[in-house]
């Protein structure tokens, strides 16, 4: 038999585990952050429905005007590439989401928005890196070595299937000190992922490129050039050179403003 004292406890006991899951329930699930199950899923590329989100590499970005929940409010995370449902007022009902993307130009640099992971390389024979991050990407030659060029490599690897071209913009500030008739240089280049995880000479980079722009100029001012990658299927890496007085003695100072990838 249980004593009336038993009863008393063990109805206080359950009464407290009551109020413990209240207090769960209403202070950790009015606004839920949850990820969806695919189950819960309906997923649209550029309007057309999907079996899965495009890969984090392809291009496509989140159309937050056109996803939706019911009974919550969607948002995407860039870093993990995944959604992020929150449950309006604790509401348990099966969650079902649209999620939308579209197809957009994809910036290796912007104005100092930088895609993912970069590195640098000093110029062949020379022990010096000239270029640095900012708001630009600014490279400025005050040395009197043979070779005065830099590289500056992006990290990340990306899906150019849905690329068609690879365009540049910068300026050169000024040239110095020049005493050859020869133009200066910079180069886009576009890499299988084992060549750039390799150490990469800088001789040989034409040699392992896949594909190349080369931009040539004689005076300052603000140049555009554009590479095509339609023919680019899979994944790459990308990597930008700039030579500035191999074969001359001229000194460099330019910045580049953007790099981007278009469908």
């Amino acid at each position: 038999m249980i004593s009336m004292n038993q009863k008393s406890m063990l109805v206080f006991s359950i009464l407290g585990v009551c109020i413990i899951l209240f207090l769960v329930e209403f202070f950790c699930f009015k606004e839920h952050i949850v990820y969806a199950n695919n189950s819960d899923l309906a997923i649209y590329i550029d309007g057309v429905r999907s079996s899965s989100v495009p890969s984090k590499n392809a291009g496509y970005k989140f159309d937050d005007v056109n996803s939706f929940c019911s009974n919550a409010k969607v948002s995407w995370d860039n870093e993990s590439w995944s959604p992020i449902v929150t449950v309006n007022n604790g509401n348990y009902a099966k969650v079902h989401c649209n999620l939308s993307f579209k197809l957009t130009d994809l910036y290796l640099f912007n104005h100092g928005d930088i895609y993912g992971d970069t590195a640098t390389w000093p110029g062949a024979y020379d022990g010096v890196d000239y270029i640095t991050l900012g708001d630009t990407i600014h490279y400025d030659d005050n040395s009197t070595s043979e070779y005065g060029n830099a590289v500056i490599g992006f990290n990340d690897v990306i899906d150019f299937t849905n690329f068609t071209s690879l365009d540049i913009e910068f300026t050169v500030n000024s040239i110095s000190n020049s005493s050859a008739n020869l133009p200066f240089w910079v180069q886009v280049y576009v890499l299988n992922e084992d060549d750039y995880y390799e150490t990469i000479p800088k001789s040989e980079l034409d040699t392992i490129s896949v594909a190349k722009k080369n931009t040539s100029f004689y005076q300052t001012g603000s140049y555009k050039a554009s590479l095509d990658v339609s023919s680019l299927k899979g994944n790459y890496n990308v990597a930008v050179l700039i030579h500035s007085h191999q074969y001359t003695n001229g000194l460099l100072n330019l910045d580049v403003f953007s790099l981007v990838l278009r469908p």
